[in-house]
Order: C-alpha cells, then sequence, then structure tokens
C-alpha cells in the first residue's frame, strides 16, 4: 500500500482510523432506532410464522447477545473475563430481522455481563412501548428463556419433557431463531480481521467501533444483494 498510494503506512493508518471514525459516527442511528423498521413489523411477523408453522407469534425479531474475543487486556481483566466463554472480550445485543438485517446493535458491554444486564442498560424495551400506542396491534421479540418474559419480549419453555407440546413449539421456534446466529457468523466471515484474537486489544485499538462498522457494512451488503 505504501508504494500503490506513495505514502507512509503511518499516514495510511491515521487515515483508515479516521474513515472508520466517521464510518461509525453514520452507522449509529441506523442501528439504534427500531422505529426504522416499524412499518415492516407485520411482513416480518407473517414471514416468521410462514417458517415456523406456528400462528399469532406476533414475533418481528429475534435477540441475542454475542461475545467478541479479545486479547487478555493489561488492566481491568475481571470486567472483560467471560466465566461461561473461558475467555476476555466484550458484549453487544442484536436484534435481527427475518430478512437478514441487524434493526438494533448495542455496546459495548464488559464481558463478564449477563445478556438480561445489557437488555436493561440498552432501554430497548422503552424505545419499543413508545412506539405500539394504547389500542395498537402489538409485535415482540423472541429470544432465549434468560430473558425477562413480557408482551415485547419472550422465550421458548424451560426444559420441557421430550415429546411434550412444548417441546415440539420450542423445536419450530429454534428453526427461525437460528438466523441471529447466522448473522453473527455472517458478520465475522465477510469482515475476519475482526476475528484475528491477536489485533483485538482493547486499549490499543477501537476494537468496538469495528465490530459496529463492520455490522453496518453487512447490513449495506444485504441489501445490495
Amino acid at each position: 500500500m505504501e508504494t500503490y498510494f506513495s505514502m507512509r503506512k503511518s499516514r495510511i493508518s491515521a487515515i483508515i482510523s479516521t474513515f472508520i471514525d466517521a464510518l461509525y459516527e453514520v452507522a449509529l442511528p441506523y442501528l439504534s432506532d427500531p422505529s426504522i423498521f416499524y412499518h415492516r413489523f407485520g411482513l416480518y411477523s407473517k414471514l416468521i410464522e410462514e417458517k415456523s408453522g406456528l400462528h399469532n407469534l406476533s414475533v418481528w425479531g429475534f435477540i441475542d447477545g454475542t461475545l467478541r474475543k479479545t486479547c487478555r487486556p493489561s488492566r481491568f481483566q475481571k470486567l472483560v473475563y467471560s466465566e461461561h466463554k473461558r475467555c476476555h472480550g466484550i458484549k453487544f445485543q442484536s436484534v435481527t430481522t427475518p430478512d437478514g438485517l441487524i434493526a438494533c446493535l448495542f455496546g459495548p458491554i464488559n464481558g463478564n455481563r449477563h445478556d438480561s444486564y445489557m437488555l436493561r442498560e440498552s432501554g430497548l424495551l422503552h424505545r419499543l412501548q413508545l412506539l405500539f400506542p394504547p389500542g395498537s396491534e402489538r409485535y415482540s421479540l423472541f429470544g432465549d428463556p434468560a430473558y425477562p418474559q413480557s408482551h415485547l419480549l419472550f422465550g421458548g419453555f424451560r426444559r420441557p419433557p421430550p415429546g411434550s407440546d412444548e417441546a415440539k413449539w420450542n423445536t419450530q421456534m429454534s428453526k427461525v431463531r437460528e438466523t441471529v446466529e447466522w448473522l453473527f457468523k455472517e458478520i465475522i466471515t465477510k469482515w475476519s480481521f475482526l476475528d484475528f484474537r491477536a489485533s483485538m486489544k482493547i486499549f490499543q485499538f477501537p476494537v468496538a467501533k469495528y465490530f459496529v462498522v463492520a455490522a453496518f457494512l453487512t447490513n449495506l451488503h444485504c441489501c445490495i444483494h
């Protein structure tokens, strides 16, 4: 790149960093406002019902958290260490839609925090509540049972007996809920640098900005195709 652009690598690095900062500011409004997708809630709900074979779900999207692994930081190691994953990292909360878009992205949060903590800190349920005035049709998010259950967010049944109606319902919903996992994988596949753990140094690089920008570019790629 130094030869091609006739620049020193320090200047090229500064240009890339400036571009990432600018793109991050552009991306945030599109990844933090669920009202952008409000007019498609009905369509999303219909698609999920057709895919799952279940009726009267009124589910428009899926919510889940993801841990982005990082190097062990030089300080505050306990704050970013996940006992569950046995590694250091930062967490993000994502709401995905059936057409492969990230409707909301919140983070970063310390790697040792629970998904329910992220939900509370994001204020997502409050913003969704404002979208549904009294008497209007309501749509919900679907997540795992670890989330607090409400009319705006619910999950599957906990440990249902094998062969029961509850177990069958969980199986049907898992067929459509797996799209949120696919999208996390899609981001890492398209932007493999994020998976290069040796470069994910919290106090040296804007690791969180990298992921947010990658999520935004993945949305753009989805819209194009």
